[in-house]
């Protein structure tokens, strides 16, 4: 493995192609058909500012969990191996600061609340992977707060550089519910995926002393939290389904059944005979897919056509 391809796999190439995708998404088919406003370049700075500090984050995890993965995942490592330890902390160094400056130019020195979130990103992204992770449902908690936050970033940052002045309330309140919707389905799938992922890596968990959920309670209570979570996420979506019945939102009702709902159900059925770390993969691999058809139907979504 080369040290170019080595780098990319370190920050996580695939994921950071979702972040994009995400807000790219939300920009095209969300913002513009309400605000008809392009923002081109402030879209630039928000996606490469997000990809930024998720980079400097995915390899401070790394840097972190080294012990961790010479059990669960040997054959994968790079820290210490292809990329010097030392590199990998002076990239995670440049890659943040290259975030906070993209975002002190995004918000143009106004709007400081954002600036300071992503600071604060920053910060929880290396107590995370220096602590929190290790904690029973802090870490899960932390990562999944920080996967709506890539949605509710270009929320914000977008709205703030729209003048309000003569919009129409019901417009910023239906953009406002719409981006929030979203947030909170990535959050509650990703906390699903994040306990699987706990049951798939508990070997290596356990050896290195931490206490995430499946450790401290046990599978079996790890598995009936994650189906308590499938089924409020599943019944969330089945009212959004019936809603879209109602207003003849035919195309949008079939693509959440058929790819959103349909593959939750299937989680659902088979985490509670899931044994194996290949079973457990296999279940996170599937929810986070789903995560992704989840997003990608902002492509579907005919925003204006319905009212709040």
């Amino acid at each position: 493995m080369n040290t170019i391809y080595a780098f990319f796999k370190l920050i996580r190439w695939t994921n950071l192609l979702f972040i994009a995708l995400t807000q790219l998404l939300f920009y095209i088919f969300i913002f513009l058909p309400l605000f008809n406003k392009y923002e081109t370049l402030k879209v630039v700075l928000t996606i490469f500012s997000s990809l930024s500090i998720a980079s400097a984050g995915y390899i401070i995890n790394d840097y972190f969990d080294l012990e961790i993965d010479k059990i669960n995942k040997p054959y994968n490592i790079i820290i210490g191996i292809i990329i010097h330890s030392k590199w990998a902390i002076f990239w995670y160094f440049v890659l943040n600061v290259i975030g906070i400056i993209l975002t002190l130019i995004l918000i143009d020195f106004h709007h400081w609340s954002i600036l300071l979130i992503n600071i604060i990103c920053v910060i929880v992204l290396w107590f995370y992977s220096y602590r929190y992770k290790r904690l029973p449902l802090i870490g899960n908690l932390v990562t999944s707060i920080l996967t709506a936050w890539t949605i509710l970033f270009i929320l914000f940052s977008l709205l703030c550089n729209v003048n309000s002045t003569g919009l129409n309330e019901m417009i910023i309140l239906k953009y406002f519910l719409v981006g929030i919707a979203y947030s909170v389905f990535a959050f509650l799938i990703s906390m699903v995926r994040e306990i699987i992922k706990d049951m798939e890596d508990m070997e290596g968990d356990e050896m290195c002393d931490c206490k995430t959920l499946p450790i401290l309670l046990g599978v079996k209570p790890a598995k009936h939290y994650t189906e308590i979570m499938l089924i409020t996420i599943i019944t969330i979506l089945l009212f959004i389904l019936f809603f879209m019945l109602k207003i003849e939102l035919w195309i949008e009702a079939g693509y959440i059944l058929i790819f959103v709902i349909s593959p939750l159900i299937y989680v659902h059925y088979k985490i509670k005979n899931a044994i194996s770390k290949n079973d457990f993969s296999t279940l996170s691999f599937i929810t986070k897919v789903t995560i992704l058809t989840g997003i990608i139907s902002m492509i579907f979504l005919n925003i204006n056509s319905f009212d709040i």
